[in-house]
């Protein structure tokens, strides 16, 4: 508003004086004449010029001269885009105003070009670490993925381990029956009284000549016939006992063969599931160790009941069992009771499973140790090696089933409980063919 009231007073102010010297000349014209008249529009003419040019000059000098300036100022700032630098003010009218303004401008784009730097400089700091820290994750990555491949390797190599203990140790149980029946066969053929023939023979070659008047004249040869009946009836008993020990060492060779190809069988995932009855598999079980519970002198109590046939792996149902028995045997063993007691039982109280029970009154399990007893290489036995309860436990989870203990105390027994399943064929190859999904085989 200053500087267009400026201009309005300079305009005015010339109108004002051309009037005056318009009304001066109209005044004097009638009284100079016609001369004066040309003179005085010429003065007229010369006084509009000159302050056509007072004007311009005003305008020039107070407008376009500081926006010519102003112009100048913001191109220069804008090329040296040094946003710090200032526009000097002059006056305090309108473009003064314009120059102000276009200060504090300035220092808000000076301020928000501070702004910006520092944003990208943080920018960049934050891309320069999110570079390193992707860096760092891709090694972090790579190094977890060959943590990743060594670890599947060693869970192969302790899968394979796993199975491999478990499966000496079956041998193993096994080897110390046949062990015992080798070794009796081979006392029994060493005290054999059948080397007296030697001595008839030696005899009957001597007087062979005269065979009828030694044997019915001589009073040693009189004795040959009774002896060689006795030496009979003796070889009869010792054949029966041979007999059955080398049926028991067959039996146990067999077991071993067929933990073998049990073990085979599942490199191939090939289902070795037959039809079994339970009670006859608990009893083929308790073959395999009645010479430890005769010879340690432990009382044997069945409870069975009839249950439905099981369609199951019967070699691995076999292989717990007999792990079952054998620490029930090894407690006894270690236990200062004098009565030694093996209970076993079958029950049918759970819709889904049928329950084996192995109760032994012998040492017991500490309350500390229950949770541990299952763990591969744990065991409290003085001789132990902590191997086959850890492989029953596999085995039954293998099958769909389960195993527990139980036991209130040392000295105060326990109770091995089996769980095995009720499936038909068709039930225990649904299950197979989601372990085959879902479990790798161990090479």
């Amino acid at each position: 508003m200053k500087l267009l009231m400026k201009i309005r007073l300079m305009i005015i102010a010339t109108l004002l004086v051309i009037i005056s010297i318009v009304v001066v000349m109209s005044g004097t014209t009638y009284f100079m004449g016609l001369n004066f008249i040309y003179k005085s529009i010429g003065i007229v003419i010369f006084s509009g010029i000159i302050l056509f040019l007072m004007i311009e000059f005003f305008i020039k000098k107070i407008i376009l001269d500081r926006l010519f300036a102003f112009k100048n100022a913001l191109n220069d700032i804008t090329i040296k885009k040094d946003f710090n630098q200032k526009i000097p003010v002059e006056g305090k009218d309108e473009i003064a105003d314009l120059v102000e303004n276009s200060n504090k401008m300035l220092d808000v784009i000076s301020a928000s070009q501070m702004q910006l730097v520092n944003m990208i400089t943080n920018i960049t700091n934050t891309n320069s670490q999110l570079n390193s820290e992707i860096k760092a994750r891709e090694a972090a990555e790579a190094e977890l993925a060959r943590l990743n491949s060594n670890m599947i390797i060693a869970s192969r190599r302790a899968g394979m381990a796993d199975v491999a203990s478990s499966v000496l140790h079956n041998i193993g149980n096994t080897l110390n029956s046949v062990n015992v029946s080798a070794a009796l066969i081979n006392e029994k053929i060493a005290k054999s009284e059948i080397d007296n023939l030697l001595l008839v023979a030696k005899l009957l070659e001597n007087h062979q000549d005269n065979m009828d008047n030694y044997l019915a004249h001589n009073a040693k040869g009189k004795q040959i016939p009774g002896f060689i009946i006795m030496l009979a009836a003796k070889w009869q008993a010792q054949k029966a006992l041979l007999m059955e020990e080398s049926s028991d060492l067959l039996k146990n060779i067999d077991l071993i063969k067929e933990v073998i190809a049990s073990q085979q069988g599942l490199s191939t995932m090939i289902s070795t599931n037959e039809h079994c009855k339970l009670s006859n598999l608990i009893d083929d079980a308790l073959f395999f160790c009645k010479k430890d519970i005769k010879t340690r002198h432990i009382n044997l109590i069945k409870n069975y009941i009839d249950t439905p046939d099981l369609y199951i792996d019967r070699i691995k149902v076999l292989q717990i069992l007999v792990n079952l028995v054998k620490n029930a045997i090894e407690s006894l063993t270690e236990s200062i009771i004098q009565e030694k007691i093996i209970t076993i039982q079958i029950k049918a109280d759970n819709p889904d499973y049928v329950v084996i029970e192995i109760i032994d009154n012998g040492v017991g399990i500490d309350e500390d140790n229950l949770d541990k007893i299952f763990q591969f290489g744990f065991t409290t036995k003085i001789q132990g090696h902590g191997i086959g309860l850890h492989g029953s436990c596999n085995s039954a989870q293998e099958l769909g089933g389960k195993l527990s203990v139980h036991s209130n105390g040392v000295n105060k027994g326990a109770t091995l409980t089996l769980l095995l399943p009720y499936e038909t064929a068709e039930t225990t190859g649904d299950r197979l063919g989601r372990n085959q999904t879902d479990t790798p085989v161990a090479d």
